[in-house]
């Protein structure tokens, strides 16, 4: 249904604007440019503002968690994790570094 009336408009204008004449189509169509224009900014300005009010603030802590490295020296990312089951590999693949290592968690 959409998608017929926007062929509708669209030839409905075409239509208008063959039967203005050349110089008044192109100034008609200057202005609606610069509506259409104009309406894309204020729904792009929606859009963002919308998305920041539904993001979650990333700075908000949750009470009672702490996290906490401790010991050795921590080189590159850190990665804490919760609930993990099975094998967990850490390190770079191959053999057996200080740095890699397997642990059954």
């Amino acid at each position: 249904m959409g998608g017929l009336l926007i062929v509708a408009v669209v030839a409905g204008t075409a239509v208008y604007l063959s039967a203005l004449g050349l110089d008044e189509a192109d100034k008609m169509a200057s202005v609606i440019g610069a509506l259409a224009a104009i309406a894309g900014i204020g729904l792009t300005l929606h859009g963002m503002l919308q998305a920041r009010r539904a993001a979650p603030d990333s700075t908000i802590r949750s009470p009672g968690v702490q996290n906490v490295i401790s010991g050795g020296s921590q080189h590159g990312s850190v990665l804490q994790a919760r609930d993990i089951r099975g094998t967990v590999r850490f390190g770079a693949s191959g053999g057996s570094t200080p740095e890699s290592r397997e642990s059954d968690l």
